[in-house]
């Protein structure tokens, strides 16, 4: 008779069947305890053997279901052995589980610039980490687009060839962050000469 196995795993929203490796992001709001249970179709299983080698540190256990916690970063390799009462056997069953710091996107907006040429604060210029697709707008008063860019290289304060004057201007700025989720920024800065 032929033993057929399925790691299951829970998570708190979604659940994903028959996969062979995760990530885990150990951000702020993580969850660092997961249930990991196994199942068998068309046989009475007779022993489970789980092999959890967490970061070096080799646990067996004997029952359907475990429960880790993930408290460090690192590596967790799990490997599954069942028997059922016929003594059919299953083949090892693997599972890898990476912990990982967390990945976030930053993304930082100056809300003024002074382009002197005195070599400090001359170019407005947005900064982060971890984003892609970046595309910003800058609008003037009557909401006339002065500048546009897909470069982070930053707006010196001119259009067309020329300095605008001094005041408060409009930005519209979208990019993806890490997770490639649309992103966009709304806001105004202040040019001071």
């Amino acid at each position: 008779m032929k033993l057929i196995l399925s790691i299951f795993l829970l998570f708190v929203f979604n659940s994903y069947f028959g996969h062979c490796q995760q990530v885990i992001e150990k951000c702020p709001n993580y969850r660092s305890n997961y249930t990991y249970f196994a199942t068998t179709i068309g046989t009475n299983t007779y022993s489970y053997n789980w092999k959890v080698n967490y970061n070096g540190v080799i646990n067996n256990y004997y029952t359907e279901t475990i429960n880790l916690d993930f408290e460090e970063y690192g590596n967790c390799k799990l490997e599954l052995f069942i028997e059922d009462d016929i003594n059919c056997e299953s083949r090892i069953q693997k599972y890898e589980i990476s912990i990982i710091p967390c990945q976030e996107t930053t993304f930082y907006v100056p809300n003024s610039f002074t382009p002197n040429n005195d070599g400090l604060n001359d170019i407005f210029k947005p900064k982060g980490e971890n984003f892609s697709d970046f595309e910003i707008f800058i609008f003037n008063r009557w909401g006339q687009e002065i500048y546009h860019s897909t470069e982070i290289t930053g707006w010196d304060g001119g259009s067309g060839g020329y300095y605008v004057p001094e005041g408060v201007y409009s930005y519209y700025i979208t990019y993806r962050d890490i997770k490639k989720r649309p992103m966009q920024l709304v806001g105004c800065v202040t040019i001071i000469r």
